[in-house]
């Protein structure tokens, strides 16, 4: 069956896309139109986000494809991350996906955008947090989580109880939020039942960009961390 990787925007819908793509029976592109879904051989699937689709549109699809829905619990790191990420020159963030060296894994996306993103996948291009500070602000950040939270329990909802959904979150497959290689066994696996595959040890290209440690590059962080308590 055909398969589609839905998510929230900077929710590690790239990283989780890039391990399926180790698998050597899967393969999964990067942010195509569900246009696309009749083309696509068995084992085949797109990365989709949520403002793709029309609300509750998801729910058509989900008797006809297996839908990985992944979600990241932790809606501030996700504001922040978004903040970041939409303000690339101010935070000196100059591409949202930094891809490590191995070329036998890739991110399948349209050649303009990768040769866009390639020259640029090194860490030297990024922000060093010792000495580099950054402004975030803090009311974009507290709408952000609103919404972000708002979205995700919308699409919990719409999703609840079809077969054809696995739910994962982007904590449990970080180890809370760290910058791993490998995929836990245990999640390898469960993916790879879902989607009827074989057992595979899944591994990423990516490497994390933004560090979640923002007291040390955030100069306003004092205003920021008010927020961070209220979902600790």
């Amino acid at each position: 069956m055909k398969f589609i990787m839905y998510a929230y925007m900077r929710s590690g819908a790239t990283m989780l896309t890039t391990m399926l793509n180790s698998h050597p029976q899967l393969k999964c592109y990067a942010e195509e139109s569900v246009n696309v879904l009749p083309t696509l051989n068995d084992k085949e699937g797109i990365n989709v986000k949520y403002p793709h689709l029309q609300p509750g549109k998801i729910k058509d699809y989900a008797d006809q494809y297996k839908i990985i829905h992944l979600i990241r619990t932790n809606v501030f790191h996700t504001a922040i991350s978004n903040f970041i990420n939409d303000n690339k020159e101010l935070t000196k963030t100059p591409t949202a996906h930094i891809f490590s060296e191995n070329k036998d894994l890739y991110y399948l996306t349209n050649q303009e955008k990768h040769d866009k993103q390639v020259p640029k996948a090194n860490r030297r291009y990024h922000k060093d947090i010792e000495k580099d500070k950054i402004y975030v602000d803090v009311n974009f950040v507290m709408k952000s989580m609103q919404y972000i939270h708002q979205q995700v329990n919308d699409q919990l909802d719409i999703l609840r109880d079809h077969t054809n959904v696995l739910t994962l979150t982007y904590e449990e497959l970080t180890s809370n939020d760290t910058d791993i290689k490998k995929l836990d066994t245990s999640f390898s696996n469960k993916i790879c039942n879902f989607l009827e595959v074989e057992p595979y040890e899944m591994y990423t290209s990516t490497m994390k960009v933004n560090n979640s440690k923002y007291e040390k590059y955030v100069s306003n962080w004092d205003e920021l961390k008010q927020l961070k308590k209220m979902i600790d």
